[in-house]
């Protein structure tokens, strides 16, 4: 095993303190998978009306218990 020193950390004994993977620009890194949309019938697909039905029958199964 090797021992070294990283040079990029200014005190060797915080070897195990976390750093951050990734730097994100300035860029708007929120908007994207988890954002939150208006849910229209007119543009539904037929993924959105399994959903939608699945959704609905959950809810009466939930309000059964």
């Amino acid at each position: 095993m090797t021992n070294y020193r990283d040079s990029r950390r200014k005190n060797h004994l915080n070897a195990f303190e976390e750093q951050p993977d990734l730097v994100v620009g300035k860029t708007n890194a929120s908007a994207g998978k988890n954002e939150d949309v208006e849910f229209s019938i007119e543009q539904a697909d037929a993924d959105d009306l399994e959903a939608l039905e699945r959704a609905r029958q959950a809810d009466e199964r939930a309000g059964r218990l």
